[in-house]
């Protein structure tokens, strides 16, 4: 095969590739918001239910958590909207973890006090904890993928700094640069499509 010919089937990949990273990308932020809004939609029927806890002393810090975390919820829900920067997502998601869990000690410290005579709670409140199971899942499924998003860029921009020349047998010059962006990387004799046990290796 000419190198010509070679340049040529290496842009039509490398066409192929960004798209496909971009891709995979656009479901990362997709799956994002997804989880985001249901968590919103969660936290706006844990606060119908805190009802069940409005004769206990902490009635009121429930009621101030629980829109803390419908807040931050929505707020990561408007950034990925915006394809805002994974980092900024990343600090978003971080307070919206520790609001969670210091939402859910509160619960768990009203069940303890009441427990004990400190204030009543009405009614079942099942409903409840399996609510905040939702939301805690919810959470956990947007670390994952945003963990799972910056392990492919820290890919991306190791093979993309250390890239180097490709020479072809006895040819003069070299063809282009060995780089990996959005999932590619184009080095000696082919370009390999995706990370890990999920790429893909195409030679020419």
């Amino acid at each position: 095969m000419t190198r010509n010919a070679k340049m040529m089937i290496g842009a039509i990949v490398f066409t192929i590739a960004s798209t496909v990273g971009l891709q995979l990308k656009a479901n990362d932020y997709h799956h994002i918001d997804e989880a985001a809004m249901r968590i919103q939609k969660n936290t706006q029927r844990l606060a119908s239910d805190l009802r069940h806890y409005s004769h206990t002393p902490q009635y009121r810090h429930l009621i101030k958590d629980t829109q803390t975390l419908r807040r931050l919820a929505a707020h990561v829900h408007r950034m990925t909207q915006y394809n805002a920067r994974l980092d900024l997502i990343d600090k978003d998601v971080h307070e919206m973890d520790d609001a969670f869990h210091h939402l859910k000690n509160g619960f768990n410290q009203v069940e303890h006090d009441a427990e004990h005579g400190n204030g009543h709670i009405r009614g079942d409140t099942r409903h409840v904890k399996a609510l905040l199971r939702e939301i805690q899942t919810g959470i956990h499924h947007i670390q994952e993928d945003i963990e799972r998003q910056q392990r492919a860029n820290r890919f991306d921009d190791h093979y993309y700094q250390n890239r180097s020349r490709t020479y072809y047998g006895n040819q003069s010059g070299y063809y282009g640069n060995s780089r990996s962006r959005n999932g590619w990387n184009l080095n000696r004799g082919g370009i390999t499509i995706g990370n890990g046990h999920s790429g893909i290796r195409i030679n020419f």
